[in-house]
């Protein structure tokens, strides 16, 4: 007779990662390292044996890669490793950031609560520790938290469906994680940390006008990192 499943181990069930969600984040650091090359073939049965998975949760974790553009699935080849963006999707993608996120932190000026302004004032505390990082696999953690912070930022506004618009936006600007230059983790800290002030102050104006000024110096940062 089967056992039911108390709280406490249903609970310790949902904590838990799935193997596909593992693998697919593993993935994601390849791809983003540029370990892999648009093009490239990806085999199940070559990333289950180097993931030592069985294959269902890779062939789970492409189609979520898939999702996010990473992957393309082509007829007879199966998925292969998907374009990098461009320019021209790098700057659509900032013409949108640029409308909606300044709005959302002079919002957040306005409405964040005591502990959205202690969660902002806690990933902009101590500054990064430079560390001349040129792979993905050293710096791509910090650039997570890059949207983390944005989508705080977002929340704070008040605004639920504003935080989700931009949180869809994630796994494109994502993309863009793969390319890098020295010494942009510590400029955007600053940027970061700016945008945290104001809206600690209540300033909405000063909120939005550091916000559009970060994204602009981003959006130049990454446009010169991509080759032409």
């Amino acid at each position: 007779m089967t056992q039911p499943v108390n709280q406490r181990d249903s609970e310790q069930i949902a904590r838990r990662p799935r193997v596909a969600d593992e693998v697919r984040d593993g993935l994601r650091r390849l791809l983003l390292a540029r370990e892999l090359l648009p093009g490239d073939r990806l085999l199940v049965s070559d990333l289950a044996q180097r993931f030592g998975v069985s294959p269902t949760p890779v062939r789970e974790a492409l189609s979520l890669l898939e999702g996010e553009g990473l992957v393309a699935k082509r007829p007879r080849q199966g998925y292969v490793v998907g374009d990098l963006l461009d320019h021209s999707t790098l700057q659509s993608l900032y013409a949108v950031r640029l409308r909606l996120e300044p709005w959302a932190a002079g919002q957040a000026a306005e409405h964040a609560t005591v502990e959205q302004l202690d969660r902002l004032k806690t990933m902009c505390g101590a500054p990064p520790s430079p560390s001349g990082a040129t792979s993905y696999h050293d710096y791509g953690g910090v650039q997570d938290e890059d949207l983390t912070f944005h989508g705080l930022v977002a929340d704070a506004s008040g605004n639920v469906v504003l935080g989700d618009v931009l949180r869809r936006l994630a796994p494109k600007l994502r993309q863009f994680h793969a390319y890098h230059q020295a010494g942009a983790t510590e400029l955007a800290w600053q940027e970061h940390r700016a945008v945290a002030e104001a809206i600690a102050q209540g300033d909405a104006v000063a909120a939005e006008a550091a916000m559009t000024a970060h994204l602009q110096a981003a959006l130049e940062r990454i446009r010169s990192a991509i080759a032409p």
